[in-house]
């Protein structure tokens, strides 16, 4: 989302420069970790790069648009995955059952918790969602005249 908001703002140099930094990064990490831990050392690698180009465009973004607030950003998240982390580890002698269902248990747990949380957010998404629905049914959307 941060990188979007550059090529909105038309600063596409800033999102090029930190990818090139991360590519960097992530080429010496490989060199170092991939002979050391084979797959694992390069599913490191990717992920601390990965990491580093979120947290990178996160801050470069807050510091243009404002400070975000990563608490309301990560509670429902954090949320969601450990539940959804304990109903795997209940069910994982099933993994046929415990994929789908940690599916449906994070996105529920996610949904349920935005919504007690943050209702006004969740009043533009209805509002959306209506104005989709209203245009697929071909009728006119809620407040505008046929």
């Amino acid at each position: 989302m941060s990188s979007q908001l550059y090529f909105v703002q038309g600063r596409r140099p800033t999102v090029a420069i930190v990818f090139a930094l991360v590519a960097v990064q992530n080429i010496a990490l490989n060199l170092v970790l991939i002979p050391q831990f084979s797959l694992l050392g390069a599913a490191a690698g990717t992920s601390i790069s990965e990491l580093l180009v979120a947290g990178s465009l996160i801050y470069l973004a807050g510091a243009m648009r404002g400070r975000l607030q990563v608490g309301r950003l990560l509670a429902g998240p954090a949320l969601a995955s450990a539940a959804a982390g304990v109903l795997m580890f209940l069910l994982r002698h099933s993994l046929g059952a415990a994929v789908p269902l940690g599916i449906v248990c994070y996105f529920t747990v996610l949904l349920c918790f935005e919504r007690m949380a943050f209702p006004d957010d969740f009043s533009v998404a209805r509002a959306v969602t209506d104005h989709i629905r209203s245009r697929l049914a071909g009728a006119p959307a809620p407040g505008e005249v046929a």
